[in-house]
């Protein structure tokens, strides 16, 4: 299975678009073919590190980068999409990306991808004798918000009678039960990273996972010559400094 036939997506406001060439960087190296694109609400006109993105699409030719600014709109922390108001990461489950792929993976831009993620999701669905991968929250009402399908299983999505105001793993669920029903059977859902999320301390039980990879892992992304480049913001400085001492 080649990774031309993954697209990677994700969206983000602007106050996560620092993580978009870190996000960019470790998906390539990680993911040799595939295609990512981010949907933002950050102007282009605004994005301090726009020569990084061109650096990244000029050395990874083999990948497809697509950023497209303005995808959304933000107003009282509140995302306004096809004239539709929602949660700011609910987005990514309602946009459309330009790209089309044999399959898709929506993400949350804040993980830095550690390891490849087509083949461990292929495996899942054959096990599962599903066409999706994703696992049913405890609550029995939600998917987690890491969600590998087929492309053309996912698209186009049905927005009848869903409740887009609600949380948008919940509005996930709804939208994979009303199209083709949720699978209760999978109970595997990889993270394929280190999640440095502006809402999760670092060691929490619920914080960036750094214990679930290693060092080997880290080094192929912190030794890059673009890494250096990527860390747009002192959070990710920071971020860099706690992950590097955690492995060293």
């Amino acid at each position: 299975m080649k990774n031309k036939s993954l697209l990677i997506y994700t969206c983000c406001d602007n106050k996560y678009a620092m993580f978009i060439p870190i996000f960019i960087l470790s998906h390539c190296i990680h993911n040799d073919g595939c295609s990512i694109e981010i949907g933002t609400s950050l102007k282009e006109s605004e994005c301090t590190f726009i020569d990084v993105i061109k650096l990244l699409q000029s050395t990874y030719t083999n990948c497809k980068i697509n950023v497209i600014f303005e995808a959304f709109q933000v107003r009282n922390n509140k995302a306004i999409y096809d004239g539709n108001i929602m949660q700011l990461n609910t987005v990514r489950f309602i946009r459309k990306p330009n790209i089309e792929c044999k399959y898709v993976y929506i993400t949350d831009i804040d993980i830095i991808n550690t390891e490849p993620i087509l083949e461990k999701h292929i495996s899942i669905m054959n096990k599962f004798n599903s066409n999706y991968s994703n696992i049913v929250r405890p609550s029995g009402k939600s998917l987690s918000g890491l969600h590998f399908s087929e492309y053309n299983v996912y698209y186009p999505i049905n927005k009848t009678n869903i409740n887009l105001s609600i949380n948008d793993e919940e509005i996930l669920f709804n939208l994979i039960n009303n199209k083709i029903g949720v699978n209760y059977k999978i109970d595997i859902r990889p993270v394929h990273g280190i999640h440095v999320s502006l809402s999760r301390q670092p060691f929490n039980k619920v914080g960036w996972e750094l214990d679930k990879h290693t060092k080997e892992e880290w080094g192929t992304i912190k030794n890059n010559q673009l890494y250096n480049m990527c860390l747009t913001s002192p959070y990710l400085v920071n971020a860099d400094n706690i992950i590097s001492n955690y492995y060293s």
